[in-house]
């Protein structure tokens, strides 16, 4: 069945969004978006937090800083003159009372009415706090200061630097910038690869425009992948194979279209014969219908080899199973043949073999093969028929004869729809070229072994097996 079209057939200068191409470069370029923006997105969040720490804890090392400088006696000198980072400011405060010991200059008094606010003067807070809906890096630790004697204190730290506005603009703006070049170079690299990958799979396409046009020598060349190496080597097998099969049926067509003229015509011309010579002649009479009855049949043989094969071909045929006399079925056809006095028949058949089989298939194959070798036979006219059990419960069916015999090379190749060997094809060879054929279909079907033994000069021996039925081989193993 083939494919739904999806589309009408593209322009070659557009884009064809349905391509292996296109579809591998879109499918890159979300993957490499969605890569970046989750880049984007766990990076400013991950950043956030961790700049958020990084302020707590520069916060506290300060307060840290200066609860060292608190503990000797010029610790306010030390905090006068001590440079800190620029975006911070600290106090210092008695405990439990308003006295301050040192404020920064931009000290902002708000902050710690925040933190009384949130956290009712609790002491070692580290944290962040909210100023006119900006955050801020806040840290309160407690200290003793040395004047003259150690009294207990508290130092206030926070940052100038708001958190989650102006840092989280700069970093947005930074993810943003590198996003976009990511993206950019994301969808370079994807057109890149989709091509590169692509190709081969145009190639092998092309491959297939030149095999529906006909063109059968195709040019595999050289794939990057092995699949697409696959791919190619089975499209060319193909192609080979199609050749041989076009080559097989031109000779076929002249075969049978020869084999077909000749009998019409003879045909044509006895009866003319009788018409204008011999009608009142019943001996001459009888023997140019004999000829006209033997070119019929000839005719018979070739239209039916073509319609069986035809549907054998199309499975249009199921096996009808049935338990039947083997032996008796070889004789029954065979003796068709026997009638004939030019050929030496030799028939030995072993009664009762029963077996699990098709009948009119399996009487299709064995007139086929008994009509092949009558057909070649040569020399001594020989024709043995041979159906005995094996040792595996099996029966064996031979069909020999004393022709010309097959070479080797051919023999893998006579199964073959249309092929004939090399023989010249003559009037004595009846027949299409399919009847082998037919025989290998129809034993496949069986799923029944078969093969041919044949040398030069010597004949061939054409061969099949076939089970025998379970009632059969019981009484075969009982004695």
């Amino acid at each position: 069945m083939m494919m739904k079209k999806r589309r009408n057939k593209s322009s070659k200068k557009g884009i064809d969004i349905y391509s292996f191409g296109f579809s591998l470069w879109f499918y890159l370029s979300v993957v490499s978006v969605i890569a970046v923006l989750a880049y984007l997105f766990l990076g400013l969040l991950s950043n956030l937090l961790f700049y958020q720490e990084l302020k707590e804890n520069e916060v506290k090392g300060v307060a840290n800083d200066i609860i060292d400088i608190c503990s000797d006696s010029d610790f306010l000198f030390q905090l006068a003159t001590k440079e800190f980072e620029e975006d911070v400011e600290f106090a210092v405060l008695r405990k439990g009372s308003t006295y301050v010991y040192y404020k920064s200059t931009g000290f902002d008094d708000r902050y710690i009415v925040t933190y009384l606010e949130e956290y009712g003067g609790q002491d070692n807070v580290v944290t962040t706090l909210k100023i006119d809906n900006d955050r801020y890096s806040f840290c309160v630790l407690d200290a003793l200061v040395n004047e003259g004697e150690v009294v207990q204190a508290k130092v206030f730290v926070y940052s100038k630097a708001v958190i989650r506005t102006t840092t989280t603009n700069i970093l947005i703006r930074t993810f943003v910038y590198i996003a976009v070049v990511v993206v950019i170079i994301s969808l370079l690299i994807a057109l890149i690869i989709s091509k590169k990958l692509s190709k081969p799979l145009k190639m092998v396409g092309e491959m297939a425009k030149q095999l529906a046009t006909g063109n059968y020598e195709l040019d595999v060349g050289e794939a990057q992948y092995s699949e697409v190496e696959d791919l190619a080597n089975t499209l060319s097998l193909t192609a080979k194979q199609l050749s041989q099969t076009e080559d097989l049926k031109n000779e076929l067509i002249a075969n049978v279209s020869h084999d077909l003229k000749t009998p019409l015509t003879l045909i044509k011309s006895y009866a003319e014969m009788i018409r204008d010579l011999s009608g009142e002649d019943p001996e001459k009479r009888n023997e140019h219908l004999q000829v006209i009855i033997s070119e019929a049949e000839r005719l018979n043989v070739l239209v039916n080899d073509l319609v069986d094969y035809s549907r054998i071909e199309a499975s249009k045929y199921e096996l009808n199973l049935t338990e039947l006399d083997i032996g008796k079925l070889v004789k029954q056809v065979a003796a068709r043949f026997t009638v004939d006095i030019n050929y030496r028949f030799e028939i030995v058949v072993t009664n009762g073999l029963n077996v699990l089989a098709d009948y009119g298939k399996i009487t299709q194959v064995v007139y086929n093969l008994i009509a092949n070798a009558v057909n070649y036979t040569a020399n001594e006219m020989y024709v043995g028929v041979f159906v005995f059990p094996d040792n595996a419960g099996r029966v064996k069916v031979e069909v020999k004869d004393s022709g010309m015999g097959i070479a080797s090379e051919e023999l893998a190749l006579i199964w073959n729809r249309y092929y004939r060997t090399k023989n010249n094809h003559t009037r004595g060879k009846a027949g299409s070229g399919l009847g082998l054929s037919i025989v290998k279909s129809i034993l496949e079907k069986h799923n029944a072994e078969f093969g041919v033994e044949s040398e030069v000069g010597k004949g061939s021996n054409f061969y099949f097996f076939l089970p025998l039925s379970s009632l059969e081989k019981n009484l075969k193993e009982q004695h």
